[in-house]
């Protein structure tokens, strides 16, 4: 979020169309239009009924509502413009990184967050929230993460399961790290393993790896088994390149490349 410069201007949140997509598995975030205003006699005016309440204004997140704060602005809330004041200013964050030009938008839903207690004792928590302030989600969650092939992995007290569009779990909380799904295979970890799930939470890639990522690129994954030798296996789990590269290796890439235009 853009800091108040001294002669008090507000960031403003245009209601900007948000796009969250599934391209090949990568889920992108279009950038918000962002337009700083004058807070001038007139805005003032518009909003007297925020700075009697002692909140002022944020920025908007579409569908007219109004990202609000306390007088230090580290607490925020959501009202509306007929003055419905819909959550007063006592979550951390609203919408993810908690700036509005990186707002997570979860199939035009928005991300909340709190924070209670402080330091080591904090307890952090997010939830889920319409357009127009309906909980879709309470804050319950660790983690909240956007839809990919129809499927969004959460995590509630450090376990993660995927929930379908509905909101309903389809996976039950039973892994240590859950990432999107790609091509209806997605890496999850348990007991510091990871492996690889289908939709229906069927192990298709065993829990053998100390790390497993996709690779976007080439449509395979990336593995070690001790993080120091890395190769490459396909979504059957089928080895590809030998597990005996640095990371990154170039040399290693190269010959996957060969590999896979071989089984073209």
């Amino acid at each position: 979020m853009k800091s108040k410069k001294s002669k008090a201007l507000l960031t403003v949140l245009l209601a900007a169309v948000m796009i969250v997509g599934n391209i090949q598995g990568e889920v992108t975030v279009a950038k918000a239009e962002e337009t700083t205003i004058k807070w001038d006699k007139a805005v003032k005016k518009k909003y007297s009924w925020l700075v009697e309440k002692g909140y002022k204004l944020e920025g908007t997140i579409g569908n007219n509502l109004l990202k609000i704060s306390n007088e230090k602005g580290d607490m925020f809330g959501l009202a509306k413009e007929d003055r419905t004041i819909l959550y007063e200013p006592k979550y951390k964050t609203i919408s993810e990184y908690s700036g509005p030009a990186y707002s997570w938008y979860y199939d035009g839903n928005i991300i909340i967050a709190s924070e209670e207690g402080e330091g080591e004792n904090a307890v952090y928590r997010e939830g889920l929230i319409s357009p127009d302030g309906e909980v879709i989600l309470p804050l319950d969650y660790d983690i909240i993460r956007p839809f990919s092939e129809g499927l969004m992995s959460v995590s509630k007290n450090y376990k993660f399961a995927y929930l379908n569009t509905k909101f309903k779990v389809v996976i039950p909380y039973k892994y240590d790290d859950a990432s999107f799904f790609n091509k209806g295979l997605a890496v999850v970890a348990k007991k510091n393993k990871y492996g690889a799930i289908n939709k229906k939470g069927k192990t298709v890639i065993p829990f053998v790896y100390k790390d497993m990522s996709y690779d976007y690129e080439h449509k395979v994954y990336s593995v070690t088994k001790d993080f120091k030798n890395y190769g490459y296996i396909n979504s059957k789990g089928k080895v590809l390149v030998p597990l005996k590269y640095d990371y990154g290796s170039e040399e290693a890439e190269a010959k996957l490349i060969k590999k896979l235009k071989k089984t073209k």
